[in-house]
C-alpha cells in the first residue's frame, strides 16, 4: 500500500532566472526556425539571422545567470519511507534527508517506520520524479519481501529467533558478530542444551512474517567476554619485504 505524503520542508519555485532563460532559449529556436522558412538571400533572411544571432548571445548570458542562480536554490531530497509491518509506503520532500526531520519523527520510528532511501530532487517535482518514486516505494517493498522470504527458506543457516529478533549463530571463535562477543542461547525446546555461540543479528522479523519465523529461543545472555575477531598474525611473515 502506498501513502501518499509530501513534505516541503522549506517551499522552493524554479528559480526565475531558470524561467528565463527557457523562455530565452525559447525565443531563439522560434527565431532560427523563422529564418530557416525564409527565402535565401533575402533580406526577411538576413533580419531574421541578425534577431537570432542576438537571440542565441540573450540564451548565453541567462544560461549563466540561471546556474549560478540554481546553484543558490537550495536542493532539495526525496525521501522513501517503509513501514516492514504493514508493508505501506510513503515519501516526503525535505532538506535534511536520512535523519530526524519534521517528515520522520521518533514517534514515526517507534510506530515500524523506516527511512529506506533518499535522492536528491528539482524542488518542483517533475513527471519523471514522481515516476522515480514510485519505483522507489514498489522496490522497497520488493527488497522486504525478498529479504525475508529468503532468510525463512535457508536450510543452510543456524537460527536464533529471540523476542521477534532473528539471529544465526556460529560455534565460538568461527564467528565476529556483535565483535566476537559470546552469548549463551537457552531453546524453548526442553531436552536442547544451551549454546555458547558467536550470534550475528539480521533484524526485527515484520509481523506478517512471525508464523514462519516464531521465537526458537527462552533467552539470550551476554557471557561478558568476547571471542578474539581477528587473531594475531606471525610478525615472520614480514621479513622479507614484498617490494
Amino acid at each position: 500500500m502506498t501513502v501518499d505524503f509530501f513534505l516541503i520542508d522549506a517551499p522552493h519555485a524554479v528559480p526565475q532566472e531558470f524561467q528565463a532563460w527557457e523562455d530565452a532559449k525559447a525565443h531563439h529556436r522560434a527565431v532560427f526556425l523563422r529564418c530557416v522558412d525564409a527565402e535565401d538571400g533575402s533580406a526577411e533572411q538576413s533580419r531574421l539571422d541578425a534577431e537570432g544571432r542576438a537571440a542565441k548571445g540573450e540564451a548565453d548570458r541567462l544560461e549563466q545567470a540561471a546556474r549560478t542562480a540554481w546553484l543558490r536554490a537550495k536542493r532539495q531530497s526525496v525521501e522513501i519511507h517503509l513501514n516492514d509491518d504493514t508493508r505501506e509506503t510513503r515519501h516526503c520532500f525535505t532538506e535534511q534527508p536520512l535523519r530526524i526531520h519534521a517528515g520522520f519523527t521518533h514517534e514515526d520510528a517507534a510506530a515500524g517506520w523506516r527511512q529506506v532511501l533518499s535522492f536528491s530532487a528539482s524542488p518542483t517535482p517533475d513527471a519523471d520524479t514522481l515516476a522515480r518514486i514510485e519505483r522507489a516505494k514498489s522496490d522497497a517493498v520488493s527488497q522486504l519481501e525478498s529479504y525475508w522470504a529468503e532468510l525463512a527458506d535457508a536450510t543452510d543457516i543456524q537460527r536464533v529467533i529471540y523476542q521477534g529478533v532473528h539471529y544465526t549463530w556460529n560455534v565460538l571463535g568461527e564467528g565476529i558478530g556483535f565483535g566476537g562477543q559470546a552469548f549463551r542461547v537457552e531453546w524453548l525446546t526442553a531436552d536442547r542444551e544451551p549454546t555458547e555461540c558467536n550470534l550475528f543479528a539480521q533484524g526485527r522479523i515484520p509481523v506478517w512474517m512471525r508464523d514462519k519465523l516464531p521465537d526458537n529461543a527462552r533467552t539470550i545472555e551476554d557471557l561478558g567476554y568476547r571471542i578474539n575477531p581477528f587473531p594475531a598474525v606471525d610478525d615472520s611473515l614480514d621479513d622479507d619485504p614484498p617490494y
